[in-house]
């Protein structure tokens, strides 16, 4: 979403130098405890079926992903990540972004949720509903003309992604429209997110 005073839109109006701000939310799965590692026991047992297969593994990795328009430019500054709330800081998640004068600007956030769970960041009971919210801006260039701004952010996960587009206007918005590109998304959007994401 874009942050539009207190309101999250999908569309804005904004002039050349302009600053905006950027939403994008998930939530912790429902399914985490899969992807646990198993605590240890004595004598170990091993389970064939549990050396075979990926969960369990004690990883669980989330994705935001954008691609900005490189007439918006990235304030690296800003970002922030919050995980039910609370600051996560820089060391617990890994952030690869490339800015270059004229072209797509592009974000690359990762968080590993079992490294989340076990800093106590939430409880097994906050599965499913424990949000995760990541905030960035963007400065509009000052030589942007009227026209229309794409940012495309979308949420990879284990088992599948969600895409969604957020347009900047410069100029009369009139015009504007639910960004939500259903076209490059899965016959069936309750399959493609499950009911482990929040699909803002």
């Amino acid at each position: 979403k874009i942050q539009s005073g207190e309101e999250l839109v999908d569309a804005d109006t904004v002039a050349a130098g302009d600053q905006v701000d950027f939403v994008l939310t998930s939530n912790v799965p429902e399914d985490l405890t899969n992807y646990l590692k198993p605590a240890e026991v004595d004598p170990p047992e091993v389970s064939i079926l549990s050396h075979n297969s990926p969960l369990n593994g004690g990883t669980y990795l989330l994705t935001f992903e954008d691609r900005m328009d490189p007439q918006l430019i990235f304030n690296a500054d800003s970002l922030k990540v919050t995980v039910n709330g609370k600051d996560v800081p820089s060391d617990l998640y890994t952030l690869e972004s490339t800015v270059a004068e004229g072209q797509q600007t592009t974000i690359t956030l990762t968080l590993d949720l079992v490294k989340l769970y076990d800093a106590e960041y939430f409880t097994h009971a906050e599965f499913g509903t424990a949000p995760i919210v990541l905030t960035y801006s963007a400065t509009a260039a000052t030589d942007i003309t009227a026209g229309t701004y794409y940012n495309t952010a979308w949420v990879e996960y284990e088992g599948g992604e969600y895409v969604t587009e957020y347009r900047t206007f410069k100029g009369d918005p009139a015009q504007s429209e639910m960004c939500l590109d259903l076209e490059d998304l899965s016959d069936t959007l309750d399959e493609l997110c499950g009911p482990c994401f929040e699909c803002e």
